[in-house]
């Protein structure tokens, strides 16, 4: 009975819906089992429970390939079941979706459509309850419109969620919700053990996941002991084990210090820029967005889409900014004072480029100041220190 309770209340395992939830909707960490074969489910359960069992969990025989083919099995079939639409197809689209809560909160999003296109960053803004956590939820297949049309690589992911499973990864807000396993080796190599891969494949695919996120030398913590920031990018890398095509993020930089959101902004725009990973993110914050999105989206409370452009059309825009919510990021707002006070030096968002236009404005603004430049350096360049002071004598 205890084996049973820890299944269900760790695993999923044959849980039973809680009070309240509306048919339709499954709990977050079911990503991670739904398709998990029972046999497993029972035995990782009873392993943490202390038991000693020597027999394996069930695997299957299907030879698999450990990088590349996406969307393809290791002989280059095409996986059964897996619609895909052209490369110039957004492989995501929700169309006016509504969505009833048990406590009968609704969220209707609608408005403009949202559509990711393959390779791109995506980040959506709103105000608290504007129904971002819901959009991303419909996504994953974790919750099915009462109206409206999700399409995610061309299925309904809450119909035909197995499909598309291996190419969609997830972080969500909480990392403690989804980390299941003692250590963090345990965690990160449980979907390819649930998938039935060779230990040999778990391994390697682990040792990659861990090697990507730079906890490679925290593979046999107890998850339980790591800090906040650790937990999450051990969350991350098992959403990574499985190489997949698109990843939803919900609030990732939540409670990270600022040396760790550093870490796993460039962690994140490294994923995109070397593997291609398609990035859909829900962040409240606003100064990390220049530099992480290529597609901005902006949600108002209930869930009207009302704006969808470059963080450079959203940012520019004070009416909107006003009407949802969303306070301007912190270089927007210094330049557009400077503007106001007279200085029109344009909108950079980033810091990189926020540096370049004020040396450009620097050097605009006193017409010798290159000539006294060039003149102050040595001729191999280095830059002349100014003669020391005369030290006054002294009279004896």
């Amino acid at each position: 009975m205890a084996l049973a309770a820890h299944s269900r209340r760790h695993l999923g395992a044959a849980a039973p819906a809680p009070h309240g939830r509306r048919r339709g909707t499954r709990d977050p960490g079911a990503l991670r089992i739904r398709a998990q074969p029972a046999a497993l489910r029972h035995h990782d359960a009873a392993r943490s429970l202390g038991a000693d069992l020597r027999v394996p969990p069930l695997r299957r025989n299907e030879p698999r390939r450990l990088a590349g083919g996406r969307g393809r099995s290791a002989g280059g079939r095409r996986r059964p079941g897996l619609v895909e639409g052209p490369v110039s197809d957004p492989i995501v689209r929700v169309s006016c979706v509504r969505h009833t809560y048990p406590d009968r909160t609704e969220v209707h999003l609608c408005g403009l459509d949202f559509e990711v296109d393959r390779g791109q960053r995506v980040v959506v803004l709103g105000p608290n309850g504007c129904g971002k956590t819901t959009l991303l939820f419909h996504i994953l297949g974790l919750l099915e419109p009462e109206e409206g049309e999700v399409s995610v690589f061309g299925v309904n992911p809450a119909r035909h969620f197995n499909r598309i499973r291996e190419r969609v990864g997830v972080l969500f807000q909480n990392v403690d919700e989804q980390i299941i396993a003692p250590t963090v080796w345990d965690d990160v190599s449980f979907s390819p053990r649930s998938y039935g891969y060779s230990d040999a494949e778990v391994e390697a695919r682990v040792t990659e996941a861990l090697e990507c996120v730079g906890i490679a030398h925290l593979r046999h913590k107890v998850c339980h002991h790591l800090s906040g920031g650790e937990k999450r990018k051990v969350a991350l890398a098992g959403a990574l084990v499985l190489n997949p095509e698109l990843l939803v993020l919900d609030e990732p930089f939540e409670g990270l210090d600022p040396a760790s959101r550093t870490d796993l902004r460039a962690l994140l725009n490294r994923l995109h820029s070397e593997r291609r990973v398609t990035l859909v993110m829900a962040t409240h914050d606003v100064n990390v967005v220049a530099a992480m999105a290529d597609r901005v989206y902006v949600l108002l409370r209930g869930g009207e889409i009302v704006a969808r452009g470059t963080p450079q059309d959203v940012f520019q825009d004070p009416g909107l900014l006003r009407r949802s919510n969303i306070e301007p990021p912190v270089l927007a707002e210094l330049f557009q004072r400077l503007t106001e006070l007279g200085a029109h030096l344009g909108r950079p968002l980033t810091v990189e480029d926020a540096a370049r236009v004020l040396v450009e404005w620097g050097g605009r603004a006193r017409p010798g100041a290159a000539a006294a430049d060039a003149a102050a350096r040595e001729p191999d360049g280095a830059r002349r220190l100014p003669p020391e002071p005369a030290t006054p004598r002294r009279e004896p």
